[in-house]
């Protein structure tokens, strides 16, 4: 049974303001990885000539790491700051601003997305699906960001097997990336699929459609 929907439009919204974030440190962290793998296929050739040292190289395959590790912390982070204005927005639109302050603010991203779907619709949220599946991977990439532990300094050897440790997982942090991004797009779907409230709000049609309208 759903509750009884009394709506009003949010002000001062943020989440539309996270995904266009997102989305411009995607397209970048995308072009990071051109340019690294374009400076470590340069900086190859010309040790393999003597022209470079490998202290010189290693330094120009760092700028890029460091920009890539920017970017991704930037997506991951914002992604999830994202989904956690939609669905305060999404709740106090339908529920009341004082019940969520006081009931569903507190709680954690992922119940927040179980929990307030079936509180407006009376519909459960699907925990199987692929969207809360993103939901979750994404949590638990933002808390490894957020929570970050420091470690003791590694020996210079340790330090250049690290770095291309590093690199070599670059190519799983840009699926990281991406799903970040696409996480928006399969829980605005799956909420979607729940509310058949036909009067969205403007910042809902930004959220399904994207910040260019249906392309990102």
């Amino acid at each position: 049974m759903t509750v009884n929907r009394k709506q009003k439009d949010r002000v001062d919204i943020k989440s539309f303001l996270y995904l266009r974030i997102c989305k411009e440190h995607h397209n970048r962290y995308v072009e990071s990885c051109k340019k690294y793998t374009q400076c470590e296929n340069v900086v190859d050739e010309l040790q393999k000539n003597g022209v470079m040292s490998i202290g010189l190289g290693r330094v120009m395959a760092r700028d890029e790491i460091e920009a890539m590790e920017q970017s991704y912390a930037i997506v991951v982070v914002f992604a999830a700051m994202c989904m956690e204005a939609f669905i305060y927005d999404y709740a106090a639109q339908n529920l009341s601003g004082k019940f969520v302050k006081n009931h569903i603010d507190k709680l954690d991203l992922k119940p927040k997305w179980v929990i307030v779907p079936q509180l407006v619709t009376g519909k459960k949220f699907d925990t199987g699906s692929k969207a809360f599946e993103l939901l979750v991977k994404l949590v638990k990439y933002r808390n490894e960001l957020v929570h970050a532990k420091s470690r003791n300094r590694p020996s210079s050897a340790k330090l250049d097997q690290l770095i291309k440790t590093n690199a070599a997982k670059e190519e799983d942090k840009l699926t990281i990336v991406k799903n970040a991004c696409e996480t928006r797009k399969q829980l605005i779907k799956e909420l979607d699929s729940l509310d058949s409230n036909k009067h969205k709000p403007w910042w809902w049609q930004v959220m399904r459609n994207g910040i260019n309208g249906g392309v990102d």
